[in-house]
């Protein structure tokens, strides 16, 4: 029925938003964590514990907080887009099949770089 087709639209359009909202979250968590780090002339990483690869941040430049920033902004930005460009390519998605299909492919889109 017709219903069902709404509904599994409806169903992918909140999954869609929810994998855009955690990518969006995961930017901005890094921002500001990144603002957050105490300043100074140079970025200085310090070991720390008995682990080999355990470091801390004891210092972070200004050019390099600006780039973490700036990649961050841009990372926003894509991700704008991505929810603008997925929200209309589910929307306009006829069949049910394909739009389960098309709905794995934009959470795949979304993460691939996790997988890589």
């Amino acid at each position: 029925p017709a219903g069902d087709g709404f509904l599994m639209c409806m169903l992918a359009l909140v999954m869609w938003y929810l994998s855009v909202g955690k990518e969006v979250t995961g930017a901005i968590s890094l921002a500001r964590g990144v603002w957050g780090l105490p300043g100074g002339k140079t970025t200085h990483l310090v070991p720390e514990g008995d682990e080999p690869h355990a470091t801390r941040f004891e210092s972070i430049s200004p050019a390099r907080r600006a780039l973490v920033i700036t990649v961050q902004v841009i990372r926003l930005v894509v991700s704008g887009v991505l929810m603008h460009a997925g929200t209309l390519f589910l929307a306009f998605t006829i069949s049910l099949t394909e739009l389960l299909l098309n709905a794995v492919a934009l959470e795949f889109v979304l993460s691939v770089d996790e997988l890589l």
